[in-house]
C-alpha cells in the first residue's frame, strides 16, 4: 500500500511538472495573440467591415431609384440589420473567439513574427489600408456580378428546371419534407 501511495505521489508530482511548462507555453501564446490581434486592430476593423457593408447596401438602394418614402422604409430595415449585425459581432462578443482562432492556426513563434511585422510602418499601413481593400474588393465583386445578374438568373432558372425534371417521385417528396418553407418545388 505504501508503495501504490508512492507511485501515485510521483505520478501526480510529473503530471505538474510537465503540464505547468503546457500552461506557460499556452499563456504566452494567448499573451502574443492578443497582442497581435490589438496590432491589427480587429476590434475595430470589424465596425469598420460591418460599416462599410452598410453603405454598400444604402448605395445599391438608392441606385434602385425608388420613391422616396420606400427608399427611407427600405433604409429603416437595412439599418436594423446591420445594428443586429454590430450586436451580434461586437469585439466584446467574438474575441475570444477570436484569439482561439489564431491560437489554432498560428503558432507562438508565427504570432511573435507577425507581431514584429505589425508592429513596423508597413504593417500598420495594411492594418490601416485594410478596410478599403475590403471595401473595394467588395465593389469589385458587386459590379461583376450586377454585370452578370440576367445571365446567373437565366443560368440558373434552367439549371433548376433540369434538377426538378430529373427527381425521382421519393426525392420529390423528401425535398419537400425538408426544404425551409419558401423553397418549394
Amino acid at each position: 500500500m505504501k508503495k501504490l501511495g508512492m507511485t501515485l505521489a510521483v505520478c501526480a508530482a510529473l503530471t505538474i511538472a510537465v503540464s505547468k511548462p503546457a500552461m506557460a507555453d499556452e499563456a504566452s501564446h494567448k499573451k502574443a495573440t492578443v497582442d497581435l490581434l490589438k496590432l491589427l486592430k480587429i476590434d475595430t476593423q470589424i465596425g469598420a467591415m460591418v460599416d462599410n457593408m452598410r453603405e454598400s447596401a444604402t448605395a445599391q438602394l438608392d441606385a434602385q431609384n425608388f420613391p422616396a418614402e420606400l427608399g427611407q422604409k427600405f433604409e429603416k430595415v437595412i439599418n436594423k440589420q446591420f445594428d443586429l449585425i454590430n450586436d451580434e459581432i461586437g469585439w466584446d462578443k467574438i474575441s475570444g473567439e477570436y484569439i482561439s482562432l489564431y491560437m489554432e492556426m498560428f503558432t507562438e513563434e508565427e504570432i511573435v513574427q507577425l507581431n514584429n511585422f505589425y508592429k513596423t510602418d508597413l504593417g500598420q499601413k495594411l492594418v490601416d489600408k485594410m478596410p478599403e481593400l475590403f471595401a473595394r474588393g467588395m465593389e469589385i465583386g458587386q459590379r461583376r456580378m450586377m454585370s452578370k445578374q440576367v445571365e446567373i438568373q437565366q443560368t440558373m432558372a434552367e439549371e433548376w428546371k433540369n434538377f426538378e425534371a430529373s427527381l425521382t417521385e421519393e426525392e420529390r417528396e423528401l425535398l419537400e419534407k425538408n426544404l425551409p418553407a419558401g423553397y418549394g418545388l
